[in-house]
């Protein structure tokens, strides 16, 4: 009887909605509440296309600021859910990052991890709005132009940076599936390689809680039904060719001969109000001899990605001495006598497994073969679709 009058119901649903709003100010920090609004809103548009980018462009990234929005305990649940999974990565990569980049014992603080807690929330903001790579919302070129130009080049750095500490993550889940699964090896999916990232961006689509039940994942059961169904797959047209296209193709005037006021252009759009100077004297440090071709997502500053080497206070880089002499491109990464045995050893797995495909499915190696066979069968040729869908 109680539920049935529209005035109780209306009060309790009011009720509801503070109470939400109370727990996302206890849940997300001030600071990146425009952020996590702008992500939750993202993932509430199901159709993207040109007319819907351009409303929430509009709404949310032309300028940044905390819309008042009304929630529901669901929608806390989720954001709630996406804000740890997004802590556990910032905090990972943060904590990994700094011992290693600038040394010692020192802790993260708060400026920093909130760089990091930023970068995450806006690469799940592009997986969002840019998913479907099959249908793009925006063509590549245009992605730079109406997504990128809202943030500023560090801003987008740092994206890159959190996409290399990703790819790397999935790297160990992906390349025991290329050594092992039948159906793999049956298709002769490579192992991952940074050059030619095609087989790893469709998970990176995904999108963090997809990347996260990836390198959760424990043995092959579970990395199997992380990754599945619709793959292996492989596309050019996700995030890394969209931070390449972010650069200008043309222009190779290093930056050491821009004037000042080019440099000060080359970290304006921010879409965060950088308070600390870090972030730009770190970038403009390591790209001194770069050009705009180059400022964005390059190779040749990989070493310095893997670091998060964007998301550090000035103080502490200066403890560092970071500066203290000229950046210098590393040589080439060399891949280990291991991983070189392993890739020797790829063409035989792979035309072995091709052979055990006609009756078997699972997990295979050459010391254990049983295990691909019948009673793998069922359980793993249900609904998969086994085409790459190469884009």
């Amino acid at each position: 009887m109680i539920r049935s009058c529209s005035t109780f119901n209306e009060a309790l649903a009011q009720a509801g909605s503070l109470i939400a709003s109370h727990v996302l100010t206890e849940q997300i920090e001030p600071h990146l509440q425009p952020e996590a609004i702008a992500v939750f809103g993202s993932s509430r548009i199901k159709a993207w296309n040109q007319a819907t980018f351009s409303a929430f462009d509009r709404r949310h990234l032309q300028r940044r600021n905390c819309r008042r929005v009304t929630w529901s305990l669901e929608d806390i649940k989720s954001i709630s859910r996406l804000r740890r999974r997004i802590n556990y990565f910032a905090d990972d990569f943060a904590a990994k990052s700094k011992s290693h980049m600038l040394g010692g014992s020192a802790s993260v603080t708060v400026a920093e991890r909130a760089r990091f807690q930023r970068a995450f929330y806006m690469f799940e903001l592009f997986c969002n709005v840019f998913r479907d790579f099959r249908r793009p919302v925006l063509p590549l070129p245009e992605t730079s132009t109406q997504f990128f130009a809202r943030f500023s080049i560090v801003e987008n750095e740092q994206l890159a940076c959190v996409r290399d500490y990703l790819f790397r993550a999935i790297v160990p889940a992906l390349d025991d599936m290329v050594e092992h699964d039948v159906v793999w090896g049956e298709m002769s999916v490579e192992y991952s390689d940074w050059r030619d990232p095609g087989y790893i961006e469709p998970l990176l689509a995904r999108g963090i809680e997809g990347v996260y039940s990836i390198v959760t994942a424990e043995g092959y059961e579970e990395s199997y039904e992380s990754m599945y169904p619709r793959y292996p797959e492989t596309t050019h047209n996700f995030l890394n060719a969209a931070l390449n296209g972010s650069n200008e193709d043309y222009h190779n005037v290093p930056i050491w001969s821009y004037a000042s006021q080019d440099i000060n252009e080359a970290n304006a759009h921010s879409f965060f109000e950088e308070t600390d100077e870090g972030p730009a004297e770190v970038w403009l440090w390591s790209h001194r001899r770069s050009s705009k071709r180059l400022f964005v997502n390059s190779d040749a500053h990989r070493s310095l990605q893997q670091w998060g080497y964007v998301m550090w206070d000035l103080p502490e880089l200066n403890k560092a001495d970071v500066f203290k002499s000229a950046w210098r491109q590393p040589p080439p990464e060399q891949a280990s006598i291991e991983r070189v045995s392993r890739e020797s050893q790829l063409p035989e797995s792979a035309a072995r497994r091709a052979e055990i495909y006609q009756g078997g499915r699972g997990w295979w190696s050459f010391e254990d073969e049983a295990k691909s066979y019948g009673q793998y069968l069922n359980r793993y040729q249900r609904n998969h679709c086994l085409e790459t869908i190469r884009i």
